[in-house]
């Protein structure tokens, strides 16, 4: 299936997990899916939790084997999408639906 027939829906958000592989994340369906560039393999990962998907975020630790866990934020809920086992658990909900367009991010800790 092509990417044109799989993905005619807005993509909120991309990910880079690999070299020439992304995952992203669709608005108005709330889907995540894998693209590999080099072989132009395309297929859908997950289905979240909200109506919509707001943004993807790679944990510091992320390794495609030993850690394959994206941060997701989706419009009711921020999830956790697993790529080996392809699925989406919500950890917490959010009642503030887009949070003022806040998006999720990883800060670095203090050496205090």
């Amino acid at each position: 299936m092509s990417m044109k027939n799989q993905l005619q829906h807005t993509v909120s958000d991309i990910v880079e997990i690999a070299p020439g592989e992304l995952v992203v994340c669709s608005y108005t369906e709330c889907k995540y899916y894998i693209i590999n560039l080099k072989t132009g393999y395309e297929g859908l990962i997950g289905i979240g939790v909200s109506k919509r998907a707001l943004n993807i975020q790679l944990f510091p630790c992320f390794h495609i084997v030993y850690f394959p866990f994206i941060l997701c934020k989706e419009d009711r809920f921020i999830c956790i999408l697993n790529l080996k086992a392809r699925r989406v658990s919500a950890l917490q909900k959010c009642e503030d639906m887009y949070m003022n367009g806040f998006r999720l991010q990883f800060l670095p800790l203090s050496q205090s």
